[in-house]
């Protein structure tokens, strides 16, 4: 029951940002809805990982106000159902912006 509430909040956030970004620039939906899925993908991701670059960033601030040694983190990505969910929504997109301006192609 808790995916499929994770599932229907990250599509009702998608689909409702599409519609507010084409809203507010007379667009249609379809031309920001892939990049819009692959950019809600990459956040999902940079802030459900370990040991990445903003980590050792902070590591780094950490150490220098401590002059305490830390240890480094290994990287690691646990992908979550909003994850999966906001990718899936970015490759049908995709294909869907594809399909609707195939003849420019």
């Amino acid at each position: 029951m808790r995916n499929i509430i994770v599932i229907i909040t990250t599509l009702v956030v998608l689909v409702g940002l599409g519609y507010l970004i084409a809203y507010f620039t007379y667009s249609a939906f379809i031309d920001y809805a892939g990049i819009l899925g692959i950019a809600v993908t990459v956040i999902i991701w940079f802030f459900n990982s370990k040991g990445g670059h903003a980590s050792r960033l902070a590591d780094a601030k950490v150490q220098g106000y401590t002059d305490q040694k830390l240890q480094k983190q290994k990287y690691a990505f646990t992908p979550n159902i909003a994850f999966y969910t906001s990718l899936v929504y970015s490759v049908i997109m995709l294909i869907a912006l594809i399909y609707h301006y195939r003849e420019y192609f």
